[in-house]
């Protein structure tokens, strides 16, 4: 009787083992696949509440979806300048200028203090300062004359705005 007792005592023994291993087990796994997951890749970082499962009833953790965000660019081809087209770019100069052309000179003395590719003929770069100039000569406007922006100067309607600071 005694060893009887001693081999169902044995077995009850390691049969509260194995559940207690299997339990111990079972709640390792999620957090070893949660640890894997995360060094993986960046997840998207949710809350999961828990509630204790009331008698006869099953408890569910909500998960949440994995989103990922898919920029587009649009490709541009780059458009060659007509300084790039005609080789303009590949002359060398002591300022290390990323134009094609440059003229500097001295409205005193007619003096040219820097060229690069001075006899280039080239179209304007800008059409807004050509018509600028055009109409500050057609008003016979000075030039030496300082221009003061004001508030009143800036478009709130449409959101856009130039580089120039009140003041």
């Amino acid at each position: 009787m005694r060893l009887l007792f001693q081999v169902s005592l044995q077995k009850t023994i390691s049969g509260w083992i194995c559940l207690l291993s299997l339990a111990a087990g079972l709640c390792l796994v999620p957090l070893a696949g949660a640890q894997a997951a995360g060094s993986a890749s960046k997840q998207r970082v949710s809350k999961v509440y828990h509630k204790k499962a009331s008698a006869g009833k099953i408890s569910r953790v909500a998960k949440a979806k994995q989103r990922s965000k898919v920029r587009r660019l649009a490709v541009v081809k780059h458009r060659p300048s007509y300084g790039e087209a005609a080789g303009l770019h590949a002359t060398a100069d002591e300022l290390q200028l990323k134009s094609s052309a440059a003229l500097v000179v001295d409205q005193q003395t007619n003096e040219v203090l820097y060229s690069k590719n001075d006899k280039a003929v080239l179209p304007i770069a800008s059409l807004t300062k050509l018509m600028t100039g055009l109409l500050i000569d057609e008003a016979k406007l000075s030039l030496d004359e300082p221009l003061v922006i004001t508030q009143e100067d800036v478009d709130t309607e449409k959101g856009s705005r130039s580089r120039l600071r009140v003041g």
